[in-house]
């Protein structure tokens, strides 16, 4: 995950909270699913093979949502267990 990326979320998130920031960071790790729920956020994208976010990114972001102060991280996609590496 780019540096750049995380400093504009960052600069964001301190300009609409202040000093504060936001409780909860949800982060989209698979578009992959066994099931195929009418109400699924995905969409489209679901089950396309499409990169995803790998361990070292996911690491990178985890470890600058602690710096940040997220007290809460939300794995979602599709189906986040499918990975292996999770």
């Amino acid at each position: 995950m780019q540096r750049s990326f995380l400093n504009r979320v960052h600069r964001k998130a301190r300009s609409l909270l202040g000093h504060k920031a936001p409780p909860q960071l949800w982060i989209a790790v698979t578009y992959n699913c066994q099931c195929r729920c009418e109400h699924c956020a995905v969409g489209t994208e679901l089950n396309k093979k499409t990169d995803e976010l790998n361990r070292a990114e996911i690491a990178s972001i985890l470890e600058e949502a602690r710096s940040l102060g997220f007290r809460r991280i939300a794995f979602l996609g599709g189906e986040p267990l499918l990975r292996p590496n999770l």
